[in-house]
Protein backbone atom coordinates (compact mmCIF):
# COMPACT_ATOMS: atom_id res chain seq x y z
CA UNK A 1 0.00 0.00 0.00
CA UNK A 2 1.28 3.32 -0.99
CA UNK A 3 1.88 6.50 1.91
CA UNK A 4 -0.74 8.12 -0.22
CA UNK A 5 -2.98 5.47 0.47
CA UNK A 6 -2.86 5.51 4.47
CA UNK A 7 -5.26 7.33 6.40
CA UNK A 8 -4.63 10.95 7.19
CA UNK A 9 -6.44 12.13 10.71
CA UNK A 10 -5.53 16.50 11.28
CA UNK A 11 -2.68 16.02 9.30
CA UNK A 12 -1.06 12.76 11.05
CA UNK A 13 -1.31 9.17 10.52
CA UNK A 14 -4.31 7.73 12.23
CA UNK A 15 -2.52 5.20 13.71
CA UNK A 16 0.00 7.70 15.05
CA UNK A 17 -2.56 9.28 16.52
CA UNK A 18 -3.91 6.65 18.03
CA UNK A 19 -1.22 5.41 20.33
CA UNK A 20 -0.68 9.01 21.53
CA UNK A 21 -4.09 8.83 22.89
CA UNK A 22 -3.55 5.67 24.02
CA UNK A 23 -0.09 6.64 25.71
CA UNK A 24 -2.43 9.92 27.00
CA UNK A 25 -5.08 7.96 28.60
CA UNK A 26 -3.06 5.25 29.89
CA UNK A 27 0.22 6.38 31.23
CA UNK A 28 -1.44 7.95 34.42
CA UNK A 29 -3.57 4.75 35.07
CA UNK A 30 -0.14 2.32 34.74
CA UNK A 31 1.73 5.41 37.06
CA UNK A 32 -1.61 5.12 39.65
CA UNK A 33 -1.16 1.55 39.50
CA UNK A 34 2.66 0.98 39.97
CA UNK A 35 3.06 3.61 43.16
CA UNK A 36 -0.37 1.14 44.25
CA UNK A 37 2.03 -1.76 44.19
CA UNK A 38 4.76 -0.61 46.20
CA UNK A 39 2.63 0.37 49.06
CA UNK A 40 1.99 4.65 48.02
CA UNK A 41 -1.41 5.75 49.39
CA UNK A 42 -3.65 8.69 48.15
CA UNK A 43 -3.26 11.37 51.33
CA UNK A 44 -4.53 10.36 54.95
CA UNK A 45 -5.46 12.61 57.00
CA UNK A 46 -5.40 11.83 60.77
CA UNK A 47 -7.96 14.56 62.03
CA UNK A 48 -7.24 15.83 65.42
CA UNK A 49 -10.46 17.29 67.46
CA UNK A 50 -10.55 19.70 69.63
CA UNK A 51 -13.43 20.39 71.47
CA UNK A 52 -13.38 24.26 73.74
CA UNK A 53 -15.94 25.29 76.53
CA UNK A 54 -16.25 28.51 76.06
CA UNK A 55 -15.36 28.41 72.52
CA UNK A 56 -12.14 30.35 70.73
CA UNK A 57 -9.81 30.15 73.25
CA UNK A 58 -6.91 31.06 70.10
CA UNK A 59 -7.73 33.81 67.79
CA UNK A 60 -5.51 34.50 64.98
CA UNK A 61 -3.21 37.25 64.86
CA UNK A 62 -2.41 39.45 62.12
CA UNK A 63 1.45 39.17 62.49
CA UNK A 64 1.66 36.13 64.98
CA UNK A 65 -0.63 34.25 63.22
CA UNK A 66 -2.07 33.24 67.12
CA UNK A 67 -3.00 34.75 70.07
CA UNK A 68 -4.63 33.87 73.65
CA UNK A 69 -8.28 35.11 73.54
CA UNK A 70 -8.66 35.41 77.98
CA UNK A 71 -10.34 33.22 79.87
CA UNK A 72 -10.63 29.95 81.85
CA UNK A 73 -11.09 27.47 78.76
CA UNK A 74 -11.74 23.24 79.24
CA UNK A 75 -10.25 22.26 75.58
CA UNK A 76 -10.94 18.31 75.11
CA UNK A 77 -8.55 16.59 72.91
CA UNK A 78 -9.93 13.88 70.37
CA UNK A 79 -12.98 13.80 73.02
CA UNK A 80 -11.51 12.33 75.45
CA UNK A 81 -8.62 13.96 77.12
CA UNK A 82 -9.77 17.46 79.07
CA UNK A 83 -7.18 19.71 80.58
CA UNK A 84 -8.49 23.37 82.31
CA UNK A 85 -6.07 26.53 80.99
CA UNK A 86 -6.43 30.25 81.77
CA UNK A 87 -5.28 32.73 79.72
CA UNK A 88 -4.36 35.91 81.51
CA UNK A 89 -5.58 39.85 80.13
CA UNK A 90 -2.31 40.10 79.12
CA UNK A 91 -2.63 37.19 76.61
CA UNK A 92 -0.16 34.65 78.24
CA UNK A 93 -1.20 31.61 80.24
CA UNK A 94 -1.63 31.52 83.40
CA UNK A 95 1.37 30.71 85.98
CA UNK A 96 0.20 28.98 89.30
CA UNK A 97 1.93 29.57 92.11
CA UNK A 98 3.18 33.29 91.63
CA UNK A 99 3.37 35.48 94.17
CA UNK A 100 1.21 38.51 92.51
CA UNK A 101 1.52 40.33 95.92
CA UNK A 102 5.58 41.77 94.65
CA UNK A 103 5.32 42.81 91.53
CA UNK A 104 9.00 43.72 91.89
CA UNK A 105 10.48 40.19 91.21
CA UNK A 106 13.02 40.15 88.53
CA UNK A 107 11.15 38.11 85.54
CA UNK A 108 12.51 35.01 83.74
CA UNK A 109 10.31 34.89 80.15
CA UNK A 110 9.91 31.57 78.52
CA UNK A 111 9.30 31.56 75.17
CA UNK A 112 8.15 28.73 72.83
CA UNK A 113 4.97 27.02 71.18
CA UNK A 114 2.37 24.24 72.77
CA UNK A 115 5.08 22.30 74.99
CA UNK A 116 5.87 25.44 76.25
CA UNK A 117 2.38 26.68 76.81
CA UNK A 118 1.65 23.42 78.44
CA UNK A 119 -1.08 22.16 75.70
CA UNK A 120 -3.00 18.97 77.57
CA UNK A 121 -2.13 19.55 81.03
CA UNK A 122 -3.64 21.72 83.66
CA UNK A 123 -2.24 25.55 84.94
CA UNK A 124 -0.13 23.95 87.99
CA UNK A 125 1.31 21.28 86.02
CA UNK A 126 3.01 23.16 82.62
CA UNK A 127 6.97 23.21 83.66
CA UNK A 128 6.61 26.72 84.00
CA UNK A 129 4.74 26.82 86.97
CA UNK A 130 6.35 23.86 88.60
CA UNK A 131 9.74 26.07 88.15
CA UNK A 132 7.75 28.94 89.42
CA UNK A 133 6.23 26.67 92.67
CA UNK A 134 10.10 26.50 93.52
CA UNK A 135 11.78 29.82 92.46
CA UNK A 136 9.67 32.33 94.73
CA UNK A 137 11.96 34.60 94.48
CA UNK A 138 11.42 35.45 90.43
CA UNK A 139 8.05 36.06 88.44
CA UNK A 140 7.94 33.64 86.03
CA UNK A 141 5.96 34.35 82.74
CA UNK A 142 4.98 31.82 79.96
CA UNK A 143 4.85 33.13 76.61
CA UNK A 144 4.16 30.19 74.65
CA UNK A 145 1.76 29.44 72.38
CA UNK A 146 0.63 26.46 69.82
CA UNK A 147 1.60 26.70 66.54
CA UNK A 148 4.94 29.17 67.49
CA UNK A 149 8.52 28.66 65.76
CA UNK A 150 11.50 30.55 66.16
CA UNK A 151 10.55 33.54 64.26
CA UNK A 152 7.38 34.08 66.56
CA UNK A 153 9.60 34.12 69.81
CA UNK A 154 11.92 36.69 68.26
CA UNK A 155 9.44 38.93 67.37
CA UNK A 156 7.70 38.04 70.86
CA UNK A 157 10.93 39.65 72.65
CA UNK A 158 11.74 42.42 70.48
CA UNK A 159 7.90 43.29 72.04
CA UNK A 160 9.22 42.82 75.63
CA UNK A 161 12.32 44.97 74.69
CA UNK A 162 9.76 48.00 74.67
CA UNK A 163 8.45 47.60 77.66
CA UNK A 164 10.10 49.14 80.95
CA UNK A 165 11.75 46.15 82.41
CA UNK A 166 13.40 43.31 80.55
CA UNK A 167 13.38 39.93 82.12
CA UNK A 168 15.98 39.11 83.95
CA UNK A 169 16.27 35.66 82.23
CA UNK A 170 14.96 34.91 78.94
CA UNK A 171 14.54 30.61 77.96
CA UNK A 172 13.64 29.68 74.86
CA UNK A 173 12.38 26.37 74.57
CA UNK A 174 13.13 25.05 70.96
CA UNK A 175 11.50 21.96 69.71
CA UNK A 176 13.15 20.70 66.06
CA UNK A 177 9.16 21.19 64.87
CA UNK A 178 10.26 25.03 64.90
CA UNK A 179 12.81 24.70 61.90
CA UNK A 180 10.21 23.83 59.47
CA UNK A 181 8.44 26.87 61.32
CA UNK A 182 10.56 29.08 60.91
CA UNK A 183 11.11 28.95 57.29
CA UNK A 184 7.03 28.23 56.79
CA UNK A 185 7.99 24.74 54.81
CA UNK A 186 5.59 23.22 52.67
CA UNK A 187 4.99 19.91 55.44
CA UNK A 188 4.15 22.76 57.68
CA UNK A 189 1.80 24.97 55.48
CA UNK A 190 -0.08 22.21 55.18
CA UNK A 191 -0.59 20.70 58.95
CA UNK A 192 -1.10 24.34 59.89
CA UNK A 193 -4.11 25.31 57.27
CA UNK A 194 -5.84 22.16 56.74
CA UNK A 195 -5.09 20.36 60.20
CA UNK A 196 -6.51 22.88 61.90
CA UNK A 197 -9.20 23.67 60.02
CA UNK A 198 -10.39 20.48 60.62
CA UNK A 199 -9.31 19.93 64.02
CA UNK A 200 -11.46 23.34 64.88
CA UNK A 201 -14.70 24.32 63.99
CA UNK A 202 -13.94 27.70 64.11
CA UNK A 203 -10.94 28.17 62.38
CA UNK A 204 -12.31 29.21 59.56
CA UNK A 205 -13.67 31.65 61.10
CA UNK A 206 -11.42 33.23 63.99
CA UNK A 207 -8.37 32.24 61.60
CA UNK A 208 -9.71 34.17 58.12
CA UNK A 209 -7.04 37.43 58.76
CA UNK A 210 -4.50 35.88 60.56
CA UNK A 211 -0.34 36.28 58.89
CA UNK A 212 1.98 33.41 59.70
CA UNK A 213 5.57 35.20 59.98
CA UNK A 214 8.70 33.35 58.60
CA UNK A 215 12.17 34.34 57.47
CA UNK A 216 13.82 33.01 53.92
CA UNK A 217 17.35 34.68 54.32
CA UNK A 218 19.59 35.90 56.89
CA UNK A 219 18.96 39.61 56.74
CA UNK A 220 15.86 38.01 58.76
CA UNK A 221 13.24 40.45 57.08
CA UNK A 222 9.78 38.89 58.53
CA UNK A 223 7.36 37.93 55.65
CA UNK A 224 4.02 37.14 56.48
CA UNK A 225 2.03 34.48 54.78
CA UNK A 226 -2.28 34.94 54.63
CA UNK A 227 -4.06 32.22 56.44
CA UNK A 228 -6.23 31.97 53.46
CA UNK A 229 -3.49 31.25 50.97
CA UNK A 230 -1.07 29.05 53.05
CA UNK A 231 -1.81 25.98 51.42
CA UNK A 232 -4.31 23.98 49.42
CA UNK A 233 -3.93 20.53 48.14
CA UNK A 234 -4.40 19.45 44.36
CA UNK A 235 -7.50 17.73 43.27
CA UNK A 236 -7.60 14.22 43.85
CA UNK A 237 -4.79 13.78 46.62
CA UNK A 238 -7.01 12.27 48.99
CA UNK A 239 -8.22 9.64 46.09
CA UNK A 240 -5.26 8.94 44.25
CA UNK A 241 -1.43 8.06 45.09
CA UNK A 242 -0.09 9.16 42.00
CA UNK A 243 -1.32 12.89 42.96
CA UNK A 244 -0.06 12.96 46.72
CA UNK A 245 3.22 11.09 45.43
CA UNK A 246 3.35 14.30 42.86
CA UNK A 247 2.62 17.04 45.58
CA UNK A 248 4.45 15.51 48.08
CA UNK A 249 7.24 15.20 45.74
CA UNK A 250 7.03 18.77 44.84
CA UNK A 251 6.99 19.60 48.24
CA UNK A 252 10.13 17.97 49.40
CA UNK A 253 12.19 19.56 46.77
CA UNK A 254 10.88 22.86 47.51
CA UNK A 255 11.65 22.30 51.38
CA UNK A 256 14.98 20.93 50.91
CA UNK A 257 16.17 24.47 49.42
CA UNK A 258 15.15 25.80 52.60
CA UNK A 259 18.07 27.00 54.87
CA UNK A 260 16.06 26.15 58.17
CA UNK A 261 18.99 25.42 60.19
CA UNK A 262 21.02 28.70 59.21
CA UNK A 263 17.77 31.00 59.12
CA UNK A 264 16.94 29.10 62.74
CA UNK A 265 20.68 30.40 63.77
CA UNK A 266 20.52 33.78 62.43
CA UNK A 267 17.04 34.22 64.85
CA UNK A 268 18.81 33.02 67.96
CA UNK A 269 21.75 34.66 67.06
CA UNK A 270 19.27 38.20 67.24
CA UNK A 271 17.65 37.27 70.23
CA UNK A 272 21.31 36.55 72.47
CA UNK A 273 22.34 40.11 70.70
CA UNK A 274 18.91 41.79 72.23
CA UNK A 275 19.33 39.83 75.62
CA UNK A 276 22.91 40.76 75.63
CA UNK A 277 22.30 44.86 74.74
CA UNK A 278 20.09 44.35 78.06
CA UNK A 279 21.90 42.81 80.34
CA UNK A 280 19.67 39.41 80.48
CA UNK A 281 20.93 35.77 80.51
CA UNK A 282 19.94 34.33 77.69
CA UNK A 283 19.30 30.06 77.49
CA UNK A 284 18.25 27.97 74.47
CA UNK A 285 16.08 25.21 75.80
CA UNK A 286 16.38 22.23 72.85
CA UNK A 287 13.37 19.92 74.22
CA UNK A 288 14.20 17.12 71.03
CA UNK A 289 17.05 16.13 68.83
CA UNK A 290 17.47 15.61 65.22
CA UNK A 291 19.88 15.79 62.27
CA UNK A 292 18.79 19.60 62.17
CA UNK A 293 19.15 20.27 65.94
CA UNK A 294 22.98 18.65 65.92
CA UNK A 295 24.04 20.89 63.60
CA UNK A 296 22.73 23.97 65.29
CA UNK A 297 24.58 22.69 68.38
CA UNK A 298 27.14 23.02 66.72
CA UNK A 299 26.50 26.46 65.69
CA UNK A 300 25.43 27.38 69.23
CA UNK A 301 28.76 26.46 70.73
CA UNK A 302 30.83 28.12 68.28
CA UNK A 303 29.05 31.55 69.10
CA UNK A 304 28.98 31.28 73.00
CA UNK A 305 25.34 30.54 73.25
CA UNK A 306 24.00 28.57 76.37
CA UNK A 307 22.06 25.70 75.38
CA UNK A 308 20.51 23.08 77.55
CA UNK A 309 19.70 19.70 76.66
CA UNK A 310 16.35 18.47 77.99
CA UNK A 311 16.46 14.95 75.37
CA UNK A 312 12.97 14.48 75.89
CA UNK A 313 11.36 11.09 74.08
CA UNK A 314 8.75 11.83 72.75
CA UNK A 315 8.18 8.10 71.98
CA UNK A 316 7.60 7.28 75.61
CA UNK A 317 3.89 7.02 76.05
CA UNK A 318 4.84 7.11 79.76
CA UNK A 319 5.55 11.00 79.55
CA UNK A 320 3.26 12.30 76.77
CA UNK A 321 -0.82 12.79 76.52
CA UNK A 322 -0.80 9.08 75.01
CA UNK A 323 -2.70 8.00 72.99
CA UNK A 324 -4.74 11.29 72.28
CA UNK A 325 -1.37 13.46 71.28
CA UNK A 326 2.03 13.21 71.49
CA UNK A 327 2.40 16.72 74.06
CA UNK A 328 3.99 16.13 77.16
CA UNK A 329 1.66 15.34 80.07
CA UNK A 330 1.88 16.15 83.82
CA UNK A 331 5.05 13.82 84.38
CA UNK A 332 6.82 14.90 81.14
CA UNK A 333 6.53 18.48 82.40
CA UNK A 334 8.36 17.41 85.51
CA UNK A 335 10.64 15.86 83.50
CA UNK A 336 11.55 19.37 81.53
CA UNK A 337 11.43 21.26 85.20
CA UNK A 338 13.42 19.23 86.42
CA UNK A 339 16.19 19.54 83.77
CA UNK A 340 15.77 23.17 83.47
CA UNK A 341 15.87 23.28 86.77
CA UNK A 342 19.08 22.72 87.36
CA UNK A 343 20.53 25.89 85.05
CA UNK A 344 17.90 27.78 87.34
CA UNK A 345 20.47 26.88 89.63
CA UNK A 346 23.71 27.42 88.78
CA UNK A 347 22.96 30.68 86.96
CA UNK A 348 20.66 32.76 89.18
CA UNK A 349 20.26 30.77 92.55
CA UNK A 350 22.59 34.06 93.80
CA UNK A 351 20.45 36.79 92.65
Amino acid sequence: MSSSSKKIFFGFQKKTVFWSLYGILFTPICFEIALRLIGAEPYIQKDYHIQSVPENPFLGHDSLALALSPGTYKITLNQQHTFTATHTQKKLRDVSFLNSSNDSLPEIAVLGCSFTYGYGVNDNEHFTSLLQKKHQNFKFKNYGIIGYGTTQSYLQLKNIEQQKAFPKVVVLTFATDHFNRNVLANAYRRALKIGFNRSLESAKTTMKDSKYPYVSDKNLKINYQKWSEMYNDWKGRSELSSVNWLQTTRDKIADNKLQKVELTFELIKKMQLICDTNNSVFLVSLLDENDDSVALKKLLLENNINYLDINFDFKNNKIINFPFDNHPNNLGHQLIATKMDKYIQNSIAND
